[in-house]
């Protein structure tokens, strides 16, 4: 059953966001063509056709970056519609479990946003390629970028990929949780009180996760058992070594908290879901 249900969900937001991916590239690529656009003509024609071109161009990118967002909206509008609307209604009468229900629209909500980043990420790279010299230009900052990483940090790269995977999915739990709350605490500003109550947990959980980044880096300590006047090069070397270690510790961390917060918001989001919902 939950195969039908993820199926269901992702063609629902997803025939949405077909449509919207090939006009994004497009954007992107039209922005990057424009940038040929700018010379060195300093005449008054050509001044204001570059102004009109940069005023373009930032359009275009302002469309590429806010696509995400709107992917993003595009999901929690299905949640909810699904949820505390009209649809409400019959969704809680199909012979499924609420747990299927709410794991397909956090499972389908982060395939479809993890669609959306990579679509940014092709965007960018089709901006890069059509603006002059772009290419060869970032073809030497990621192989620099490659060298210096890989093999070496291939674990602390693998590291901040999961927790960036698990703040998307601790931020999607929360944001479904702030419209259940939402929805049960003000009926007819549902909406508005969602966003109150997850600007209000977002504000809190920040501030932890800045209390614990401050409280680990100031407790770092990597120089008291390095002697630079022996051998400079080994010492900047271990120093180096010691960092990144750190930085996994740092990183791994925040992968647990992440993690946890996702399984709290979750959890808290389906008890109200199975037992305390009133959809009157």
């Amino acid at each position: 059953m939950f195969r039908k249900v993820f199926k269901y969900d992702m063609k629902s937001v997803g025939r949405i966001v077909a449509v919207l991916v090939p006009a994004v590239i497009l954007m992107a690529v039209v922005a990057g063509l424009m940038t040929r656009v700018y010379g060195d003509d300093v005449s008054d024609m050509f001044f204001i056709l570059r102004m009109t071109t940069g005023v373009l161009i930032f359009f275009c990118l302002l469309v590429v970056s806010a696509f995400s967002a709107a992917v993003t909206i595009l999901c929690l509008r299905r949640y909810y519609t699904h949820f505390f609307s009209d649809e409400g209604y019959l969704t809680f009468t199909l012979p499924v479990k609420r747990g299927t229900l709410l794991w397909s629209k956090t499972l389908s909500a982060f395939v479809i946003v993890l669609a959306s980043v990579i679509v940014q990420i092709i965007s960018a790279l089709a901006f890069i390629v059509c603006v002059p010299d772009g290419w060869s230009t970032f073809s030497k900052i990621a192989s620099n970028a490659a060298a210096y990483l890989f093999p070496r940090y291939i674990p602390l790269v693998i590291l901040v990929l999961f927790t960036c995977a698990a703040s998307l999915f601790g931020g999607l739990a929360l944001m479904h949780f702030s419209l259940t709350v939402g929805h049960a605490a003000a009926k007819k500003h549902s909406v508005l009180a969602a966003i109150g109550i997850w600007y209000g947990i977002s504000a809190i959980k920040n501030t932890v996760t800045q209390i614990i980044g401050f409280a680990y880096l100031t407790s770092m300590d990597v120089y008291s058992t390095v002697d630079m006047t022996v051998d400079p090069v080994a010492a900047a070397e271990e120093i180096q070594s010691s960092v990144m270690n750190q930085m996994t510790i740092y990183m791994l961390i925040f992968l647990i908290f992440e993690a946890a917060c996702f399984f709290l918001f979750y959890f808290l989001n389906y008890r109200m879901l199975k037992n305390r919902l009133s959809l009157s």
